[in-house]
């Protein structure tokens, strides 16, 4: 007899896991992944073999018909294939699913010696486990208990994590998940309302992470990252359950150490949520003490090295985020200056009317930070003091965000003929068909265009750049010149060979040619097919056939259909050792 829970169906669980999801876990049930089917009341619970030794640990909470909740041990960690095969196996086959008690029910039942006799023969299986043991228990809890003794022992637990884990790929996702049940047991002492041994939990964690950086950034899922976050959303979780001012203090730091770490590392991220909740926290004078901390890491990084100078930017970032709103227009100016915050001094002089300064400190800044400098002075109705400057950064070479910028402003301005040399200078820069038809457009403005294009047509012939102006006459319709382009061009020109794909202008200009220069099309069609067949390969042989069913259509038009049996008797005899090539042939009916 089905339970209530068993009314789930295929398509409640499709919508649960997605359909990518439900058509890997369809044949992951049917090829026979999923072992150890069993449920507890409204939990599902089996083991699902993937991709690692070990199976996946997969539970699944249903109610009414729906999946509610589901976890599992792979790098997803829940609603996933794994998931999906469960279930699916879960509906199809419920004569293999056994019904068995929840665990505290189970264990309830047992004496104190059967639970002894249990937990020994738990031991004996999986070692490890032992560890628990020295774990307090959470119903045991005291207001005046050790918590320097609490965070020792967990302590010790957490470091063995690392430590049974090895270095294999991926072991970061292994330490995280044991990791897991005690970040599971600072959310208990939490809920029961045990702040203190709650904040000693996270602690411990966090710290046993942060002193493993090598991990950390070694690690790919970012399983660890994750650990980093529970324990930080725990931690501020403390905050706001009312711990008393010795224990904010301490939790204050904590996060700060987390958000500290993040910057030692590089900014990976890894701190963010940590310091977003020192800013939505932290009372005024915690965010002094704060500020006071950060000033003395601001101070340990006096260097001029590429990553001092990074972190002491990121620190200023940080105190100005704590402090701004308290300081005065010169302090807040001075901390900008001490720590490289150039763009935050530069957005404070503007607001102050000191222009002359504004410009003074643009001009130390590097060539990243023009753009967004120069968007603070357009904003400020100063950007004529700016351009100059950001002329000079646009035209450094492989500037092409901050020329495509200002471009931009002079277009917005219609400034047509500053927006003309942003253009030329474009295409000079980067010579392509988008860059002409940019310089088109623009000088068309100011009817200027008919005087400008013999300019840049004779450019590109003295650069020799004559695919480009193969382009530019197929662009505009003139096929006789763009045939005689193309025909210099190809006497030089590298562009994709040795790929098993026809030539992009090569066919373009074939495609063109064919209704008014139906030869010429016809020999580029031919060179083209010919370059494919040298180079044996299959995929290059189809592609060489297509072209020459082009060919055949070409004759075909001309009426000159012996001609093309002739070509084809001929082309079908020098290459007649090729099978591969034979075959194709024999597929696009050419023969």
């Amino acid at each position: 007899m089905k339970s209530k829970e068993r009314t789930i169906t295929l398509q409640a669980i499709r919508a649960y896991v997605g359909e990518k999801s439900f058509s890997r876990g369809e044949s992951y049930a049917r090829n026979g992944h999923v072992s150890n089917l069993r449920q507890a009341g409204a939990t599902v619970k089996a083991d699902c073999q993937g991709s690692e030794m070990e199976p996946y640990r997969v539970v699944v909470e249903i109610a009414d018909g729906e999946i509610v909740a589901s976890s599992c041990t792979c790098p997803i960690g829940g609603a996933c294939k794994h998931v999906a095969a469960v279930m699916i196996e879960y509906v199809e086959h419920p004569e293999d699913v056994r019904q068995v008690e929840d665990t505290r029910s189970a264990l309830s039942r047992r004496s104190k010696e059967q639970l002894i006799e249990l937990i020994e023969q738990m031991l004996a299986h999986a070692p490890e486990l032992e560890d628990l043991i020295e774990i307090p228990v959470i119903a045991e809890a005291r207001a005046d208990e050790d918590i320097e003794a609490l965070v020792r022992t967990y302590a010790r637990q957490a470091a063995r994590a690392f430590g049974r884990a090895g270095y294999e790929w991926g072991h970061q996702r292994a330490v995280s998940r044991e990791l897991q049940t005690i970040v599971c047991t600072g959310n208990r002492f939490l809920e029961q309302g045990h702040i203190a041994q709650a904040a000693a939990v996270f602690q411990t964690v966090l710290d046993t992470v942060l002193a493993h950086p090598d991990e950390v950034l070694g690690d790919e899922e970012g399983a660890l990252f994750n650990t980093i976050g529970d324990c930080t959303e725990g931690l501020s979780r403390c905050l706001t359950a009312g711990a008393d001012d010795a224990l904010r203090g301490r939790v204050l730091d904590l996060l700060m150490k987390a958000a500290l770490a993040d910057i030692e590392f590089g900014g990976v991220g890894l701190g963010d949520a940590a310091w977003q909740a020192v800013l939505d926290q932290a009372e005024p004078q915690e965010k002094g003490r704060l500020a006071e901390r950060i000033r003395g890491e601001i101070g340990k990084r006096s260097d001029k090295s590429f990553h001092s100078n990074w972190q002491r930017e990121a620190l200023g970032d940080m105190l100005l985020q704590l402090e701004g709103d308290e300081l005065d227009d010169e302090s807040f100016i001075r901390i900008c200056r001490e720590t490289g915050r150039t763009y935050d001094l530069i957005e404070r002089l503007l607001s102050l009317e000191r222009v002359d300064e504004a410009v003074a400190e643009a001009e130390q800044a590097q060539s990243h930070d023009v753009q967004r400098i120069a968007e603070s002075f357009v904003a400020h109705r100063q950007a004529e003091r700016i351009l100059p400057l950001v002329e000079r950064h646009a035209n450094a070479p492989n500037n092409f965000q901050l020329d495509e910028w200002l471009y931009g402003y002079y277009v917005k301005q219609k400034n047509w003929p500053a927006a003309l040399e942003r253009a030329l200078h474009r295409f000079r820069a980067w010579p392509n068909l988008d860059s002409y038809q940019r310089v088109q457009q623009v000088a068309a403005k100011q009817d200027a265009w008919d005087a400008l294009r013999p300019t840049l047509i004779r450019e590109g012939e003295r650069k020799g750049d004559h695919a480009l102006l193969t382009e530019i006459y197929l662009d505009e319709g003139d096929i006789d010149a763009a045939l005689r382009a193309f025909a210099k061009a190809q006497q030089t020109r590298s562009l994709r060979w040795g790929f098993d794909q026809p030539d992009e202008l090569t066919i373009r200009v074939a495609q063109a040619a064919a209704s008014t220069y139906p030869r010429e099309a016809r020999k580029i069609y031919l060179d083209e097919a010919e370059r494919l067949v040298a180079l044996r390969g299959r995929v290059a042989y189809q592609e060489a056939c297509a072209l020459l069913k082009r060919v055949q259509e070409i004759d075909k038009t001309l009426g000159e259909t012996e001609a093309w049996h002739a070509f084809l008797s001929d082309f079908q005899m020098r290459h007649k050792r090729l099978r591969a090539l034979q075959e194709e042939m024999h597929a696009a009916k050419l023969i």
